[in-house]
């Protein structure tokens, strides 16, 4: 459950191998904001029947570095 590496898993979770190319979805996410990215996971979440993120959530989180803040972590 814990396990670092999937090598042992690898027979039972290859993929077909007539599946053909994976796509690679990093052109399209590397075009998204950081509030996209986060308002994608957030719609994920809520998709698995989880709660919305709160409105005190998007107000109070700090979404990238801020550049008036040495240290962000105290």
């Amino acid at each position: 459950m814990w396990a670092q590496t999937w090598g042992s898993l690898y027979e039972i979770a290859a993929p077909y191998p007539d599946a053909g190319a994976r796509p690679d979805a990093t052109p399209e996410i590397q075009k998204l904001s950081v509030k996209d990215m986060f308002d994608y996971s957030d719609e994920f979440f809520q998709s698995l029947g989880m709660t919305p993120m709160t409105e005190k959530f998007w107000e109070r989180s700090v979404l990238e570095k801020r550049t008036d803040v040495e240290n962000m972590v105290s």
